[in-house]
């Protein structure tokens, strides 16, 4: 089964509906989601090569809250790289490949359809509401990394830290009330 599938089941209304229980912070972007799936009805699906995935983390204490986590999961992973997670993130995927992912059996068996639709759509509108502003914000991280890459040596230290400082330089910040 694939996004656009699910899509294609649910009018607004069920979809408006759900989101708000998922995401009561986003009543006021109620009208930004409603464009966005008007667009996603006409678009045409493009396969690819990743499978939609989401996963629900319990809170490790009391005082954090359960989250679900949308993710890929790539069918096809560079041999050559490192594996720390099967999930890899897509928020800045193109929405017409979006709709063309098949979702991972797991993700079906734990979750309803609507609210796999919902957390999709929450997680490929995170950085904005349309495709040219999410792809140019691509295009600024891929900048910053190639200036990065394009640094000295003696450069990348004067422009970055350690983990172990920047764990420190959180754990000194005060929490906001």
């Amino acid at each position: 089964m694939t996004l656009q599938q699910i899509l294609k089941k649910y009018t607004w209304l069920n979809i408006r509906l759900m989101l708000l229980e998922l995401y009561p912070d986003e009543e006021d972007n109620l009208s930004a989601y409603e464009d966005v799936l008007e667009k996603l009805r006409f678009m045409s699906p493009v396969s690819s090569e990743i499978m939609l995935q989401l996963t629900l983390h319990e809170p490790e204490n009391l005082d954090d809250e359960s989250y679900v986590d949308v993710s890929g999961k790539d069918l096809n992973p560079d041999p050559e790289m490192p594996v720390f997670t099967d999930a890899c993130g897509i928020e800045f995927t193109p929405w017409n490949q979006w709709l063309g992912m098949e979702i991972t059996e797991n993700t079906l068996s734990n979750f309803s359809e609507l609210e796999i639709l919902c957390h999709s759509l929450y997680e490929m509108t995170f950085v904005a509401f349309d495709e040219v502003s999410i792809q140019k914000e691509m295009g600024r991280i891929r900048n910053i990394k190639e200036e990065f890459d394009n640094m000295s040596e003696e450069e990348k230290l004067k422009n970055s830290r350690s983990i172990e400082d920047l764990l420190k330089e959180l754990n000194d910040v005060e929490p906001d009330d």
